[in-house]
């Protein structure tokens, strides 16, 4: 059992890494590259910065991997290879597992970019949240989709940390995963975690996480602002019917 957290909002360490020993949870890092300070957003060498600092932030927590948010959409391919290739030169050096998100905003954010940086980088490793495939494609991916097919072959190849979030074409996030008219979008993405863990290595490990969540991903009725679906409800669920899944 783990928590995920981005480092930069931890704002007492002590006190933190004493609730971590009382409860017995391992600690996911998560860093996000040139935030909470967007300036100079685009620069690779801000963004290395950034990076560099966070990890070493994470450690003085000795987490059990850290999750990155990592460079920009913008870059060109070239520049992403740069930015993943120091990031792999880190994670050897401080001996700790990084996983690079597929999130929106950042160099992963679509399959295909994603498949090209699997293919540049073999050494890379993944957090898989597929939602965000699916929301900037417009579209659930059918099992049809030979291109699909290969993108997510290479991603599950690299993939060590997966974020469990049902997205659907017009968002991140279905208002609520147990409704039957996001059934299909479901069952999709649990196939597609499925394939993930069924192409580990032999002795591999991976983590998995329920990450329904607010920060503008659960829908709310208008004017009153009520959320549409209780989110510790629905996470236990989702964590609930996986456990089943893969028992």
């Amino acid at each position: 059992m783990a928590v995920e957290t981005p480092i930069w909002m931890i704002e007492d360490k002590t006190l933190f890494a004493e609730a971590l020993s009382q409860t017995g949870l391992r600690y996911v890092a998560m860093i996000n590259t040139c935030l909470p300070d967007k300036s100079g957003e685009h620069d690779l060498q801000e963004h290395i910065n950034s990076f560099n600092e966070q990890v070493d932030a994470a450690l003085v927590l000795k987490p059990l991997l850290i999750n990155s948010h990592s460079g920009c959409d913008l870059w060109p391919l070239e520049t992403s290879i740069e930015f993943f290739k120091h990031a792999i030169d880190v994670e050897k050096e401080k001996n700790i597992l990084i996983c690079h998100e597929t999130h929106r905003g950042r160099i992963l954010y679509n399959p295909w970019v994603t498949r090209e940086i699997c293919r540049a980088l073999p050494l890379i490793h993944l957090t898989a949240d597929l939602s965000h495939f699916v929301v900037v494609a417009e579209r659930v991916f059918q099992d049809s989709d030979k291109d699909w097919k290969t993108c997510l072959e290479l991603i599950a190849q690299k993939t060590r940390h997966i974020h469990a979030r049902v997205g659907y074409s017009q968002g991140p996030q279905v208002p609520d995963p147990r409704a039957p008219e996001y059934n299909h979008a479901l069952e999709s993405h649990e196939k597609w975690w499925d394939f993930i863990l069924e192409a580990q290595a032999e002795g591999s490990s991976i983590t998995i996480e329920p990450e329904h969540g607010t920060d503008g991903y659960q829908h709310r009725l208008p004017f009153t602002q009520v959320e549409t679906a209780d989110l510790w409800a629905v996470n236990s669920w989702l964590r609930n019917r996986l456990e089943k899944r893969w028992a």
